[in-house]
């Protein structure tokens, strides 16, 4: 299924990342600070912002597995997606006006204001590892995928864009990603459009035959519509949405600075206005595509595509109607747009993992009160960093040819990231809960955490009982540590209490004949990890609150970190006279 791409289509590609390269070098002497490289002056319109996050929302996964799905199964995961336009909503409303209120370019310090260094510290630290081994897995899937198309290695696909996406973004910084990616969403809507066209110009009758053949066999389906904690039904999905996009709206880096980089807060709700409302159909026309190859491969069976099904591969479909299919010149121009999805997905995320090291680890407690310059070079020295560790973790991917990496970077963000949509929710909305509650129902959801993946995976189950003594150990004494000073020792002694008693259940359960028995049923009937952001962001909510009630509320100032304490701040200005208009 190999190909090679004509002149002209190899000329559109190269063309694509040298434009972004140029825009990033453009942007490079408009760079002055920190604040400048990773927030863009704080100067731009929310039409920019808004269509870069659409960039941001499409990868080339969206142009692979989405497609894919819809062709082998249904739309179970686009009904699902539209609840994004909901809490995009509810973003514009609670979100940006705190996010705004935070003077440093990381919307971390946001949690340090609130609750303490600790919570900073835990939120960067798991948004850094989770995105730093993300970026290689998005490099290694994209360059895959591509290498069936272009005919080209995957070493040298990952190199060129890698470099290329690394370039423009240590160049030109955030400006230069937000531009470049005006520059991409244009390209993206262009090679995409002329996907949906071709198929259905192959198609007998066109538009109706594949809206009457995919509604006789349920195409247009949003799936099953029962009840089920271990598979992945309408339901489970719409909730699972809710938790999730929660989660982006509040706790993703680049959506942070590009909330902080608009010129004002009516112009940060509308970057996610625009971003919400065309991601949805962008997301749509996908699913149509699939289901119009379905279709058209339906009327023309071809042993290839059904090999696919076979193989369950179905992500491959879009690649081979490009080989196929579409003619020189347009093939260019869609493996153009495949491209520029890919720049758009890794930029935005490189950008924002270097953010997150440079003011929530390096200003903050490598090198205090040094010089604007100082600190521009060293944002430009960690994402070529970044750029490189990406680069070398797609080739690891690709050289290893195993699920062990990808595997242990979603274990490991399971951990590190439990419950922090919570922790930024419950700062948000209870003026009640103070740091100290907060830590040790983070303490109690980590813990959570960990059993429930001895009890699911039970490939993990041999290893982790040892694991899960050092965790929570390790874990306790820093927390213990932590709070020695400010705890009594009857809560000292509860907290050490609580997980003894944890501890040795666990161990008692996972050495029992019974957990023998019954390890596989047990595992069978849990809640699967679609549940994962639900469950924990719910039970570090529940465990915030309750304990709020045993521990004093903070008694440093809240206006600008609660959305009530906000709301009163600004009614007292307004009756002051005082607010400024935006």
């Amino acid at each position: 299924m190999q190909s090679h791409l004509s002149l002209i289509d190899i000329s559109i590609v190269v063309l694509c990342i040298l434009a972004s390269v140029g825009i990033g070098f453009y942007f490079s002497g408009r760079q002055v600070s920190m604040n400048s490289f990773f927030l863009g002056n704080k100067g731009m319109s929310g039409w920019v912002l808004g269509f870069s996050m659409t960039a941001t929302m499409i990868s080339a996964m969206s142009f692979l597995a989405t497609p894919g799905f819809a062709f082998a199964k249904n739309w179970l995961f686009f009904y699902p997606s539209m609840i994004m336009f909901v809490t995009g909503i509810g973003a514009m409303y609670f979100f940006v006006p705190l996010f705004r209120k935070v003077s440093a370019p990381s919307g971390y310090e946001y949690l340090e204001k609130r609750f303490g260094t600790w919570a900073r510290l835990y939120a960067a630290f798991g948004f850094l590892i989770f995105n730093g081994l993300r970026v290689g897995v998005v490099l290694y899937a994209t360059s895959l995928a591509l290498h069936v198309v272009l005919g080209v290695d995957i070493l040298t696909i990952t190199l060129v864009l890698g470099i290329a996406t690394t370039l423009y973004t240590m160049a030109g910084g955030f400006e230069a990603v937000i531009w470049s990616e005006m520059l991409q969403v244009v390209l993206l809507f262009a090679g995409a459009a002329v996907l949906v066209p071709m198929a259905l110009n192959l198609i007998d009758g066109g538009f109706m035959t594949v809206i009457d053949m995919g509604m006789a066999a349920d195409k247009f389906s949003p799936g099953s519509l029962e009840w089920s904690w271990v598979e992945a039904t309408l339901w489970v999905m719409i909730i699972s949405n809710v938790f999730s996009t929660i989660s982006e709206y509040s706790t993703r880096q680049d959506f942070i600075q590009r909330y902080r980089a608009a010129k004002s807060t009516n112009h940060a709700r509308l970057a996610i206005f625009i971003g919400a409302a065309t991601i949805i159909p962008i997301w749509g026309y996908f699913h149509f595509l699939g289901t119009s190859l379905w279709t058209y491969y339906e009327i023309n069976p071809d042993p290839v595509v059904a090999q696919m099904l076979v193989d369950s591969t179905p992500e491959k479909i879009v690649p081979y109607f490009i080989v196929t299919q579409i003619p020189n010149g347009l093939r260019g121009l869609v493996m153009g747009a495949i491209l520029m999805a890919t720049l758009s997905t890794l930029a935005p995320m490189i950008n924002a993992c270097s953010v997150t090291f440079m003011d929530d680890f390096y200003k903050r407690l490598m090198v205090k009160n040094a010089s604007d310059k100082h600190y521009l070079l060293c944002s430009r020295v960690s994402t070529i960093f970044l750029g490189v560790l990406m680069i070398v973790i797609a080739i690891l991917f690709d050289q290893l040819r195993s699920n062990t990496l990808q595997e242990f970077n979603y274990i490991l963000a399971l951990v590190v990231s439990a419950g922090m949509m919570g922790l930024f929710f419950v700062g948000f909305f209870s003026r009640r809960v103070s740091g100290k509650a907060a830590g040790l129902a983070l303490l109690l959801t980590i813990s959570f955490m960990l059993l429930w993946l001895v009890v699911k995976e039970e490939k993990f189950t041999p290893a982790v009982p040892y694991l899960l003594v050092i965790s929570l150990l390790v874990f306790l004494t820093a927390v213990l540590a932590y709070y020695k000073k400010r705890l009594g020792s009857k809560t000292v002694l509860s907290v050490t209490a609580y997980s003894t008693v944890l501890l040795t259940f666990a161990l008692l359960v996972l050495k029992s004949a019974w957990w023998s028995e019954n390890a596989v049923l047990v595992s069978e009937k849990a809640p699967n990890l679609l549940w994962t952001c639900v469950l924990t962001n719910s039970f570090f909510m529940i465990a915030a609150l309750i304990l709020g009630r045993l521990f004093p509320k903070a008694s440093s100032d809240l206006s600008d970190v609660t959305w009530q304490g906000l709301q009163e701040k600004i009614k007292a200005q307004e009756a002051a006279g005082l607010l400024a208009k935006e």
